[in-house]
Formats: C-alpha cells, structure tokens, sequence
C-alpha cells in the first residue's frame, strides 16, 4: 500500500493510503506533524497522529486532488510533482519558519 499527499486545490491536503488495486482505503487531513512523520519517517507513519480520518467514498486517488508526492511502504517515491511539492512545503512549513526535517535546527 502506498501513501500519497493530494493537494484538492486549496489549503486542506490529505494524505490517502492506496491499495495495490487502486483503491483509497484510508484518508487523513494533512497537518504539519502528520506531513513530517510522512516526509522523514514513512516506513512508521502513525497517520492517526492526524486531525481525523476522512470518509473514503470520494473515490479513485484522482478525485482527492493533485498529486504532490506518493511514497511507497518503505519509504521510497513513486511518483512527485515537484513545482507543487515545494509549493507545499512553502505552504505547510516553509512559511511558518519551520522545517519538515527532524533534523534540521531552526534559527
């Protein structure tokens, strides 16, 4: 199962969980802790960390908004638009001063 962030077009991303049939099986609203632990720690992301799940019967992956990044469960990309990834990571993180790498200190 992979995990994508999906940005529908205004400032509410999701993260959905994908089955290998193409399926959204889980859907979150994206927050910066939830957004973190997908960008630095995939292969044990707690998405309940996240403000709630979503219902699902919105359908394919299509329908949940543009794909900014998808990970596959080991951590790996399986596919990015990168104009709009930095784009939200401006958004989410960059614009706020912080930094979605646990290891990056603020000044």
């Amino acid at each position: 199962m992979r995990i994508e962030w999906r940005n529908p077009g205004q400032d509410n991303d999701v993260l959905i969980a994908v089955d290998d049939t193409e399926a959204v099986v889980e859907a979150w609203d994206a927050d910066p802790e939830l957004l973190a632990d997908f960008l630095n720690e995939m292969p044990g992301l707690d998405a309940h960390k996240g403000t709630g799940a979503l219902d699902i019967s919105r359908g394919a992956p299509q329908q949940w908004g543009n794909l900014v990044i998808a990970r596959t469960p080991d951590g790996g990309i399986a596919g990015i638009d990168p104009g709009l990834y930095w784009d939200r990571v401006t958004f989410w993180f960059r614009a706020r001063g912080e930094d979605p790498h646990s290891w990056t200190k603020t000044r």
